[in-house]
């Protein structure tokens, strides 16, 4: 019997080297694949998840899970499961106001109605603050806070209760021009007045300053609302005269006699007279300026 050949035993070396290996890997199994459910079948498959927006109607057991789709606005389903169905919707109510409507794979989401805050302690809603004159809104009530206040400071102020708006920067007057009637305080502007301007400034009027000035000369309780004020030219026409010969004086320094005062008086109610001529008749015509021919 002949010897093998150095080329036969090389091939017999690589062949039995190799063969471990091959037997080897026909011998190892396949890594088992992961079941995101945790769960199986009967026959020992994975149980499907439902995902979001769709809800099981028959969980897995006997058979695979099986999966509905979820009603928007009515249910819904957020997370992937293998056993929850679709939830009812949220309503928002009483105080309460929905922020974000339901969809199949979103709950409701309900806030305080505006103007409340969600107090965490008592798990209610809440009326917001209201910051007080001399205070301004630091941060605005929103749906978990409430209304922060701070005290106006540093040429600032409020000049109302306010839910919303923080101090306010105060007016300053043009210094030479206008003059200052009322400082700034925490709780009120600063009220100026131009001695040139024809109009009053508005400000008189934000800041009651009209109002006060109505009332000082409104007639008081008891009084004839018909006696004229005494800037009025009614009420120097029927002023008693002087005696004669005496003199009066006015604050500027001037002086005449009574019978000087009487002429001015007279053509001071001749021009009022005169201009009071406009009637308008009953049939909607206006009767003329000049006054009827004497008879």
């Amino acid at each position: 019997m002949s010897q093998p050949s150095e080329m036969e035993s090389l091939v017999w070396i690589l062949i039995c080297g190799a063969l471990p290996l091959v037997l080897g890997a026909k011998l190892e199994l396949p890594p088992e694949e992961d079941c995101e459910s945790g769960s199986f079948t009967d026959s020992g498959e994975c149980c499907l998840e439902c995902p979001p927006g769709e809800g099981v109607i028959k969980e897995c057991g006997a058979t695979q899970t099986e999966c509905s789709q979820c009603l928007d606005s009515e249910t819904f389903s957020v997370d992937f499961s293998h056993t929850e169905r679709c939830q009812p919707c949220s309503e928002c109510t009483g105080l309460m106001r929905m922020q974000t409507p339901c969809t199949d794979s979103n709950d409701a989401v309900c806030v305080c109605n505006y103007g409340y805050f969600m107090n965490e302690v008592t798990g209610r809603c809440e009326p917001c603050t209201t910051c007080p004159r001399g205070e301004g809104v630091e941060m605005r009530c929103e749906h978990s806070q409430d209304t922060v206040c701070e005290e106006c400071l540093d040429d600032t102020y409020s000049d109302q209760e306010n839910p919303m708006d923080p101090c306010m920067p105060c007016t300053l007057c043009e210094e030479g021009i206008e003059i200052v009637l009322r400082n700034c305080t925490r709780y009120e502007d600063a009220l100026c007045h131009d001695p040139l301007s024809t109009t009053d400034p508005t400000s008189f009027h934000d800041s009651g300053y009209a109002t006060e000035v109505d009332r000082l000369w409104s007639p008081r309780p008891g009084d004839d609302s018909t006696t004229p004020k005494p800037s009025s030219p009614h009420f120097i026409a029927n002023q008693t005269p002087s005696p004669e010969g005496e003199k009066l004086h006015s604050d500027s320094g001037i002086s005449m006699d009574s019978q000087s005062l009487q002429e001015q008086q007279a053509q001071t109610h001749t021009q009022l007279h005169t201009s009071e001529q406009i009637v308008v008749r009953v049939d909607g015509t206006v009767q003329p300026d000049s006054p009827p021919a004497q008879a």
